[in-house]
């Protein structure tokens, strides 16, 4: 993708948004390491635009040489990320857990309720 089309700013976003997860890599690593992953990806650009290799080059075939971290954010900060880019909660349900908590604090279900109309 041309680097004018997307920036800095519109990489956080999509990966606080959860578009690289499939990748397998955690969203804070790969946030933290966003400057380095745009660095990487410049040079390997320029180097199949010059058509040229180095007898020295290591890294196969042109995979970026940047180290993503495993590290992630807690459960409130990724969810809080996901809800400011999207609107909406997508990887998981914040209330996820606190199901016999709400439960106890209610004297009917929602089942109840309709039912008894």
């Amino acid at each position: 993708m041309d680097s004018r089309s997307l920036n800095k700013r519109g990489i956080e976003a999509l990966v606080q948004g959860g578009a690289f997860d499939k990748f397998g890599f955690p969203r804070k690593g790969i946030y933290e390491k966003i400057i380095d992953l745009i660095e990487d990806a410049k040079e390997l650009k320029s180097t199949k635009n010059s058509a040229q290799g180095s007898l020295f080059e290591f890294d196969d075939n042109g995979i970026n040489k940047t180290i993503i971290e495993d590290v992630e954010w807690d459960k409130k900060e990724y969810l809080n990320r996901e809800r400011e880019m999207l609107g909406f909660f997508v990887s998981e349900d914040p209330l996820e857990g606190y199901g016999e908590v709400l439960r106890s604090e209610s004297s009917h279900s929602i089942i109840e309720l309709v039912s008894s109309e």
